[in-house]
């Protein structure tokens, strides 16, 4: 009985370490033929073509089609190592007559078939979420852009000791600080709207739940920013917060707080908000520091949003 039972579990096993034999090597070639296709741009002063033009595919969405392209190798080799375990049993006359070896053959390739199906539907997932964040980050970008045609200059991904800053706008009605806040709108938004957030001054107000540590969080930064570029100047500069919320429309029913819009509100908002002018020698002077900053050897990292609030 222990000699047949043992029998009975060769091809099963055997099976089983076939497919994960096969999807290790699937996995290894097509990571050592996978090529990288774009990467972010780096941070420093940007041009109206910089951001005005289409991006490159970035590293994550890159890793996220490789993931993808793995899962589905892995969909379709399971079954037909199966397949191939099932004829070498029927040539080398592993298969008892009680069926329990088929059974055990079956239940491998089932149930290793349905693992690589969850693998490519997580890896799809995860795809759809890294275009999302692309193509809201993109968003941003594309609102900066007439700013810098009517003269501002535009800085990407500012990094110092205890600043992060997406972009600094400077121009004459004064320095701001722009950060943006990829918060996916879990399908809400419907194909010619977009979900709605309330804004008190205070919080945010989600479907799903309030907000408020992201609006801290871009107060603080344009604060820490204004004490760095002030440091040596006669007058100090106070850059003013902008929190960006791609792919949501934002209901402010108060006059407080800091600035939270929509991408697209970017101009508008430009237009009719209350300078705090700088002459034109404060402005050369603070884009001197900017750049002087950018040009120490400072390098950007890949670009994060303020936050990813639950």
């Amino acid at each position: 009985m222990t000699t047949e039972l043992l029998t009975s579990l060769i091809l099963p096993s055997g099976t089983l370490a076939a497919i994960l034999a096969s999807w290790g090597f699937l996995a290894l070639m097509m990571g050592l033929l996978h090529k990288r296709k774009g990467a972010e741009s780096p941070g420093g002063a940007l041009s109206v073509a910089d951001l005005s033009g289409s991006a490159p595919s970035s590293p994550t969405i890159d890793q996220a089609d490789l993931q993808v392209r793995r899962g589905l190798a892995f969909v379709i080799a399971t079954p037909l190592v199966a397949l191939a375990a099932y004829a070498l049993g029927l040539l080398a006359n592993l298969l008892d007559d009680d069926g329990y070896v088929l059974f055990g053959l079956g239940a491998v390739g089932i149930i290793l078939w349905a693992l690589a199906f969850i693998i490519y539907k997580g890896a799809r997932a995860r795809r759809r979420e890294a275009q999302w964040r692309d193509a809201a980050m993109a968003t941003v970008a594309q609102a900066v852009a007439p700013l810098a045609e009517r003269g501002h200059m535009v800085f990407k991904d500012f990094r110092a000791e205890n600043i992060s800053i997406d972009y600094l706008i400077v121009g004459p009605k004064g320095v701001f600080a722009l950060q943006r806040l990829i918060q996916p709108t879990g399908g809400q938004a419907g194909p010619d709207s977009e979900p709605v957030v309330t804004y008190n001054g205070r919080a945010l107000f989600y479907p799903h739940g309030r907000e408020h540590l992201v609006l801290d969080q871009a107060h603080e930064q344009a604060e820490r920013f204004s004490e760095w570029l002030s440091q040596g100047l006669e007058t100090p500069i106070s850059a003013r917060a902008i929190l960006a919320l791609p792919g949501w429309r934002v209901k402010r029913i108060s006059a407080d707080g800091i600035s939270v819009i929509n991408p697209t509100q970017l101009e508008a908002l430009f237009q009719y908000i209350k300078p705090r002018p700088i002459s034109t020698g404060e402005m050369e002077t603070i884009i001197a520091r900017i750049q002087a900053h950018y040009a120490a050897g400072w390098r950007a990292p890949n670009p994060q949003s303020v936050s990813q609030p639950a």
